[in-house]
């Protein structure tokens, strides 16, 4: 599984590199670079540092999300400075492996569907310079209302994984 997700995220970051490079060579020189809440645009710039950016961003922000994923070691979730609820249940020396690797999962997955986010609104900005047609507001609102649920999702799969700890061992201090 873990192979598995580490496979989806290489691919969050070599998808747009291959967008970039295909909408690269369709691109006039000067090109739309924003829009306005119509889908009009409002700004122009250079094709080639406009592609480069798109290539790269996802890639950045996976990079910067990804030392979340091994923040959640066994040492880090038993210090201080680690806040889970049950944290007695859930850090003791028999679970600490499993809360470490389901934490880890968890951020893996948010980081995919943050870098997801960034790669569908890269090809939305990269077909909309292609084209002079950019996103409107709506189009952008269900975006956003996509990677929102899912964020939501992720939460509450948190907060029921992590509240539904063994109330017979903690019984049992």
């Amino acid at each position: 599984m873990e192979r598995t997700l580490w496979l989806i995220l290489l691919a969050l970051v070599l998808i747009p590199v291959g967008e970039a490079v295909y909408f690269h060579a369709q691109l006039p020189e000067t090109i739309p670079t924003h829009f306005d809440g119509h889908g009009r645009a409002d700004d122009w710039g250079s094709k080639t540092p406009y592609c480069i950016v798109m290539a790269i961003l996802p890639a950045i922000v996976g990079l910067v999300l990804l030392p979340y994923v091994f923040l959640a070691s066994p040492t880090c979730i038993a210090s201080s400075l680690f806040r889970l609820p049950n944290k007695a249940y859930w850090a003791a020396p028999e679970r600490i492996e499993a809360t470490a690797r389901f934490i880890r999962r968890q951020f893996v997955w948010f980081n995919a569907a943050t870098m997801a986010l960034i790669l569908v609104l890269s090809h939305t900005m990269l077909r909309s310079a292609a084209t002079g047609r950019g996103p409107t507001g709506g189009q952008l609102l269900i975006v956003m209302g996509g990677y929102l649920a899912v964020v939501a999702l992720w939460m509450v799969r948190f907060i029921v994984h992590f509240r539904a700890a063994d109330t017979t061992a903690n019984d049992n201090r």
